[in-house]
């Protein structure tokens, strides 16, 4: 098997095929692109034709509704979480004055460390220490006061005559829960 002569391939059927010479170098090559030019004019009536503009257009319209289709999926898909939460009114107005009674408390204990410090009752609440805004200050003759704050229409007033921690109530736990 080793030494069985090769067998030469036979051309396909619709190619035309020159006999080679040995003549010269210059005719192999003649032939040999004469072949190429042969192969290549078939290859081109074989090669698919490309695509009419409209068709083209086709394709492209067909991929931008793929792409509105899946946009508008997602849109609404992702819909809810685009959506503010529902906040109650009425849950907000009470961390609001919960809010505000821990400010009036906190104004209180600053009240109290100076009248504690000094003997009496500051003047304003600027001489007691840094004043909160929106509370106003109510000095009475009988070595008491008052502290005014408001949210709204609402009023709120802490009187030095009260406990602190019952003016507090359950404030901190009101403002620790999220508004909703």
């Amino acid at each position: 098997m080793a030494n069985a002569p090769r067998k030469r391939p036979t051309p396909p059927r619709n190619i035309a095929v020159t006999p080679r010479r040995t003549s010269s170098s210059q005719q192999v090559v003649d032939d040999l692109v004469a072949e190429f030019e042969v192969l290549r004019a078939e290859d081109e009536r074989n090669a698919p034709k490309p695509l009419p503009p409209a068709s083209r257009n086709l394709a492209k319209l067909a991929i931008a509704a793929v792409l509105v289709v899946l946009c508008a999926v997602t849109w609404v898909i992702a819909w809810d979480r685009l959506q503010p939460p529902i906040v109650d009114p009425l849950r907000c107005r009470e961390q609001r004055l919960a809010e505000l009674r821990l400010r009036l408390a906190a104004q209180a204990r600053l009240v109290d460390k100076f009248a504690r410090t000094h003997g009496d009752l500051p003047a304003t609440l600027a001489v007691a220490g840094d004043p909160l805004l929106g509370i106003g200050y109510v000095k009475r003759p009988d070595d008491e006061y008052e502290l005014v704050a408001r949210d709204g229409s609402t009023i709120l007033t802490y009187r030095s005559s009260e406990r602190i921690e019952e003016f507090v109530g359950d404030a901190v736990s009101v403002v620790s829960q999220p508004c909703r």
